[in-house]
């Protein structure tokens, strides 16, 4: 019995230790949770950049299967931009499910009392979800909560048509490269994103951005500047 008492008495921790133990767990669980956190909303970031792209690369593709950009311009009889927008997004609604169609009143999509901003923070001026953007666009909204915007950039009436997406609305931060992206459809009439292979994602976050996240699937680009198409796809 006298052995068993000493066997005892040297297994067990004084409080003491098991106080620094538990602070020792508290100070790493304090320091590791922010970085725990934004990964955990990065991930969800990437989730809905995919399926946003996804769900508008299905329902474009159809629609470009059965109608050209000139003959959705042309069988509506458009003569403006803005027509032709709102012309191409009352088309694609036969092929994607819209919660709202708001025509060429965006801002009846999204809410401008929102600062949405570009990559490196300041405000968006001269692209859509910006209040001094041209009435030429046309959006709707999808049942995921994600906006979508649709601009005719080109010189000419549909040439150039680009389409502007925040994946989860006003919800977000509303800040390109981490839920406003954007894709565009070719002269070849294929719904796609430009991807530079041999830059750096961070240098262009309008195409960049996206290219990045479909291939790679994470947003590292917000963290270093130093990443590689080729070999480095995370930061250090």
């Amino acid at each position: 019995m006298k052995s068993n008492l000493i066997f005892n008495k040297f297994k067990a921790f004084t409080l003491a230790e098991v106080l620094l133990v538990v602070a020792i767990i508290g100070i790493t669980a304090a320091l590791a949770l922010p970085n725990l956190s934004q990964n955990v909303d990065e991930d969800k970031y990437v989730m809905l950049a995919k399926t946003t792209y996804n769900q508008l690369e299905t329902g474009v593709s159809r629609m470009l299967t059965n109608k050209s950009i000139d003959e959705i311009i042309s069988d509506a009889g458009v003569t403006t931009k803005a027509d032709a927008t709102k012309a191409i997004v009352a088309e694609l609604s036969k092929y994607i499910k819209m919660t709202k169609n708001c025509g060429n009143d965006v801002t009846q999509c999204y809410n401008l009392s929102k600062n949405y901003v570009e990559y490196d923070g300041t405000s968006i001026e001269d692209k859509p979800f910006a209040s001094s953007f041209s009435s030429d666009a046309a959006a709707f909204t999808l049942p995921s909560g994600a906006v979508v915007v649709v601009v005719n950039v080109g010189n000419e009436i549909g040439s150039g048509i680009y389409m502007y997406f925040d994946v989860d609305g006003v919800k977000g931060p509303c800040k390109k490269g981490i839920d406003i992206f954007n894709a565009h459809i070719n002269n070849e009439d294929e719904f796609t994103y430009t991807s530079d292979e041999n830059g750096d994602p961070a240098l262009e976050p309008d195409y960049g951005a996206l290219s990045w996240v479909l291939s790679i699937g994470n947003m590292d680009y917000l963290h270093c500047n130093d990443l590689n198409w080729s070999t480095k796809h995370q930061c250090d």
